[in-house]
């Protein structure tokens, strides 16, 4: 099982363990500090910042049976509020072929951590996850899956998966307008420079963003509007997500 133990100690000459992540919440009211064995939440209702959680992660959890093996290390961390994150576990496979990741669940005040026990919908590492409210959207290579968390502890229902570009950085977005069951996803499309908007029972809207690859991806919170960055250039496109129109490009960034 997963070791929870007081943060280590700095040794005089030993330098700090390097981060593999960062992320704010999603109100912004505070961050995720995430390093290949520890786990840090600050808040951003303090100057300086305060450290209001800490938690140092020897093993994947349930590495007894449920995580199958030792090695794991923390590669992405995402929270969604002050209470809940979702944190991605890596390990190399034994034949050296790649990399085998598992998500698990960190119930923050109490400090449990559950697997998510699902398999994958794609081979190779998780790139990207985004999680807001109910869903969880988590992006690979050349596919995404969306994931709706009924409530802690339950087990994720897939809801999407879909075909992507190859997508190195992990690129994606989700929002839950006004907190009920609706939700907006978005991802790259298969072409490049194309984005896939869907929506609970209704069919999917492609965007033609740019004629570059895409560099980001971002939804407003109510879900009418997608922003995107191509990889050349300093131009952001503003388009609506119901009808893929585009709205503004804004040049002077």
């Amino acid at each position: 099982m997963t070791a929870t133990t007081p943060p280590a100690v700095a040794v005089a000459g030993e330098s700090p363990p390097p981060l593999v992540h960062l992320a704010f919440n999603l109100y912004s009211t505070g961050f995720i500090a995430a390093t290949a064995t520890g786990l840090r939440v600050f808040s951003c209702f303090s100057s300086p910042l305060n450290k209001v959680f800490a938690r140092d992660v020897e093993v994947c959890p349930e590495d007894d049976g449920g995580c199958g093996g030792g090695g794991w290390k923390v590669a992405i961390a995402e929270m969604f509020n002050e209470a809940f994150a979702a944190v991605v576990f890596r390990r190399e496979k034994g034949d050296g072929g790649g990399t085998v990741d598992k998500i698990c669940f960190w119930s923050i005040p109490n400090g449990r951590m559950y697997c998510m026990h699902k398999t994958l919908p794609f081979d190779g590492a998780v790139r990207g996850v985004r999680l807001v409210g109910e869903f969880l959207l988590v992006a690979g290579d050349e596919r995404a899956a969306l994931y709706e968390l009924p409530h802690a502890g339950a087990p994720p229902k897939k809801v999407k998966v879909v075909e992507t570009a190859a997508n190195p950085l992990g690129l994606g977005a989700v929002v839950q307008p006004d907190g009920n069951a609706r939700f907006v996803a978005a991802a790259p499309q298969r072409m490049k420079g194309m984005v896939q908007v869907h929506r609970l029972a209704e069919d999917h809207v492609y965007v033609r963003a740019h004629y570059s690859s895409l560099a980001a991806i971002a939804l407003s919170a109510d879900g009418r509007l997608l922003a995107t960055a191509g990889s050349k250039g300093t131009l952001v496109r503003i388009f609506s997500t119901s009808d893929g129109k585009l709205l503004q490009a804004l040049t002077d960034i």
